[in-house]
């Protein structure tokens, strides 16, 4: 088994994979054959270069949440380049729910499998659409879909960045009121691709 623990010694070619766990083991693998008892789905795992997440197999819409006016974002502040390169949602989605008391939304739901995504790592599964989808159907998870997707990088006390899953692109929208879709994302640490059969 490769272990995935540590981000520098990812691999540089792209796989997405199926992770499971079975009690403290967690592994990647490329089909369900031979996992299908015994073993809980996770998730669907992208690696590509040093980038790794794992993408959660349902979502949600909804809003963002409740923005306050009269919090400053100061460097939390995004234009369109950091929105759609930045690999840093976790931190993103912590700071957020830290400064803005969030109970409710996108970024705190998201917060329950991992964090809402950055633009990048939004981006990366973008990238891998088709192959994501087609792990998702295998284990019964909720496909993509070309909705607008929540990104977890805010432009302004009001308004934060989102993506279109059928295009790539990347605009800013009112996350008070606005629904759009959530597809949380987590870490792949931990988790060793398996050996081929």
């Amino acid at each position: 088994m490769e272990e995935l623990g540590n981000i520098q010694a990812l691999q540089t070619i792209a796989k997405v994979l199926i992770a499971l766990s079975k009690g403290k083991q967690k592994i990647l693998v490329s089909s369900m054959v031979g996992y299908e008892s015994g073993y809980h789905v996770d998730g669907i795992g992208i690696i590509d270069g040093e980038n790794a997440i794992l993408v959660s197999l349902t979502e949600q819409l909804l809003p963002y949440g409740g923005l306050s006016e009269d919090i400053p974002i100061g460097d939390k502040r995004r234009d369109i380049t950091s929105a759609m390169s930045d690999f840093d949602g976790q931190q993103r989605t912590d700071f957020i729910i830290a400064h803005y008391e969030l109970k409710s939304g996108a970024v705190v739901v998201s917060k329950a499998f991992g964090w809402l995504p950055s633009g990048g790592e939004l981006a990366l599964i973008h990238a891998h659409k088709a192959e994501v989808n087609e792990l998702l159907n295998t284990v019964g998870g909720t496909l993509l879909g070309d909705d607008d997707y929540w990104t977890s990088q805010m432009f302004s006390n009001e308004h934060a960045w989102h993506m279109s899953m059928a295009d790539g692109k990347f605009a800013m929208w009112r996350g008070q009121t606005d629904e759009l879709a959530v597809r949380p994302v987590a870490s792949l640490e931990g988790y060793a691709e398996a050996e081929s059969e």
